[in-house]
């Protein structure tokens, strides 16, 4: 992570954290200290996080997440799956009734992990909706206007 960036997601963190009555959080990366205090925010019902690409070290053995107690909505965009799936082992999520969560790649290994922290936690009684995707990055070619489908050859 640039030097820029670690500012940007320094200021990001001290901004939330001085929220006092959020209720929709929607942003990138998320630092240790941003997530310890929305975990704890009563009125935080929707958290959306995007673009999680960047290396951001949370510190899981010290991370005190409380657990998310209103959070109705849950939505990741993410490179990879590995910190989504320590979240949700760190957390309890006995509201949660919508996880989105879309991943550019999710080997059948971190797919397990996920399926496992699912069913693990408190939420797996609340889901009303589970979407999970794998979106691989297209790399760009000449004949991009080829057809690609199988038709059963």
């Amino acid at each position: 992570m640039s030097t820029d960036s670690a500012d940007e997601l320094s200021l990001l963190s001290r901004t939330i954290c001085s929220f006092k009555w959020l209720k929709h959080l929607q942003c990138p990366s998320l630092d240790s200290a941003a997530l310890n205090y929305i975990s704890s925010l009563p009125t935080l019902m929707t958290v959306a996080i995007y673009n999680w690409r960047h290396k951001v070290q949370l510190d899981w053995d010290n991370l005190n997440v409380a657990p998310f107690v209103n959070v109705t909505t849950l939505r990741f965009r993410v490179h990879s799956a590995a910190d989504v799936i320590k979240l949700i082992q760190h957390s309890e999520f006995p509201s949660l009734k919508e996880f989105m969560f879309c991943v550019d790649v999710l080997p059948w290994v971190e797919a397990e992990q996920l399926f496992r922290a699912l069913s693990q936690c408190r939420a797996c009684e609340t889901f009303e909706r589970n979407v999970i995707s794998s979106h691989y990055p297209e790399e760009e070619s000449e004949d991009d206007d080829e057809d690609h489908s199988f038709d059963g050859d």
